[in-house]
């Protein structure tokens, strides 16, 4: 069940109502909303509702017997190791089994060995990357002592609360469960805040991404050869603008909807095409993912407290990781790893060559170099194999005689994405402190205007959220 679509509106209404009726009951509103989260999750595949629920019992046993044996003692330690490895485990069959078992047989059979093993397909539940994520950083911060390790109640609906639970933010313990503990009045509710952001994230999906994927992206990467080298490059912005719009939609208005039921989520987007560095790239585009990775991979790893060389195999090691996250395939390790050693590549050229206080390059020259390195790793991001990621590369350099034909809109469409991302942060607040200041009629028939144009121009109906399948 995807937000933008008329059966979510009538679950979210229904949802929306009985939180509103429940505020005053702390425990009645955290076992509503926990009822209406795997109503949510069974909406999607109801043959997984019992996998959330024993990965969730499963991490909150976990807790109890670290909480139990001391946070930082060794026999805590053992327990969090054995939690991580089931976890891992989970995710491995579900996201990365199939690719093994295939490629090895492929391999094998190069090999003139015949194993008579059959092609493996399964299911991926949705949203299992970031289960997996919440569990075992919930395990891990209890365990650091982070955060108080919750009760059986709060632990599950952290790990299933709708707004997040298909794609992110990727979330901590403290910072959601603190505030369904406390005592809230709906009077209180950011709503107006919650609408604009709802509305910011419709506009993004369906008249931007979606309208991308349609005219550009997935043509251009299922048939790169039938385009000339304009169009290729055009489908490459275009599958960046498609994928920030679409990832960043789905945020807002997951945080929107978090906002409307009295709880906040952390941001999980800054401008990431304004990035002067892919450091800083990295500290703007899925912020919550990279802070995990930080925090649970490259520290854990050993981060750069082991020398530099040590540092730079983290670095790589790390986002390595993180491209595999993503999903089974050489593409998804080739984006990581193409991402671990442009971060290794430019701590190294910064610690010999530049400082803390004086960049490497001119600011115009920064940003050019980094958007095009970001959006070389989206082509193999975006690409169903390696052959036709450098199929689409080999395409922008070899057939620049080709007319264009993909529309003007296309370009125009990707100019805005990123020349919206440098508005300062200063103005971006004017504008909606503005809009919070007039008078609640208008902000609704404000917000119906946009509604309708969505209604009116996007597609028959939304695609599907291109996180939601990690």
């Amino acid at each position: 069940m995807l937000f933008p679509t008329a059966s979510f509106a009538v679950f979210f209404l229904a949802v929306f109502v009985g939180g509103w009726l429940l505020f005053s009951g702390r425990s009645s509103w955290r076992l509503f909303m926990l009822a209406a989260s795997y109503l949510f999750c069974g909406l999607f595949d109801w043959d997984f509702l019992w996998l959330f629920a024993a990965i969730t019992l499963v991490g909150w046993l976990c807790i109890v017997a670290i909480e139990t044996l001391g946070p930082r003692s060794r026999g805590a330690s053992a327990v969090v190791t054995l939690g991580v490895v089931l976890h891992v485990g989970v995710l491995v069959y579900f996201k990365q089994l199939g690719f093994f078992v295939n490629s090895a047989t492929s391999l094998m059979k190069t090999l003139g060995v015949e194993t008579g093993w059959t092609a493996v397909q399964v299911a991926i539940p949705v949203g299992i990357s970031y289960l997996t994520f919440r569990g075992i950083s919930a395990m891990v911060d209890v365990y650091r002592g982070d955060a108080p390790a919750p009760s059986l109640i709060d632990h599950a609906l952290f790990m299933v609360f709708f707004p997040y639970v298909a794609a992110g933010p990727v979330v901590r313990l403290r910072e959601v469960v603190p505030q369904w503990l406390k005592q809230r009045s709906p009077s209180r509710i950011l709503a107006t805040q919650g609408f604009l952001l709802i509305a910011g994230g419709l506009v993004k999906k369906m008249l931007i991404a979606d309208y991308l994927a349609r005219v550009a992206v997935d043509e251009v990467f299922a048939m790169p050869t039938l385009f000339g080298s304009v169009d290729v490059l055009a489908g490459v912005y275009a599958y960046a603008a498609q994928i920030y719009c679409d990832f960043s939609g789905y945020t807002d208005m997951a945080i929107g909807i978090a906002l409307l039921l009295g709880i906040s989520l952390p941001q999980n987007f800054d401008a990431p095409y304004a990035a002067l560095s892919i450091q800083s790239f990295w500290r703007k585009w899925h912020i919550t993912l990279s802070s995990f990775i930080r925090d649970y991979i490259y520290i854990p790893l050993g981060g750069s407290r082991k020398g530099e060389a040590r540092t730079y195999v983290n670095q790589v090691a790390a986002m390595v990781v993180a491209g595999l996250w993503h999903g089974a395939g050489l593409t998804f390790a080739i984006w990581g790893l193409l991402h671990g050693v442009g971060l290794a590549t430019e701590r190294w050229l910064r610690v010999r060559f530049g400082s803390k206080d004086r960049p490497l390059l001119p600011g115009p020259v920064a940003w050019f170099v980094t958007l095009q390195f970001v959006c070389l790793g989206w082509i193999f991001f975006r690409a169903d194999s390696v052959g036709t990621a450098f199929a689409v590369i080999g395409r922008i350099f070899t057939a620049w005689d080709t007319p264009a034909r993909l529309p003007v809109a296309v370009w125009v469409f990707v100019l805005g994405v990123v020349a919206v991302q440098f508005i300062p942060k200063a103005a971006r607040a004017l504008g909606r402190e503005a809009f919070w200041t007039i008078r609640p009629a208008w902000q609704g028939l404000a917000l119906a205007v946009v509604l309708f144009v969505v209604s009116a121009l996007g597609p028959e109906g939304p695609t599907a959220f291109i996180y939601a399948g990690f």
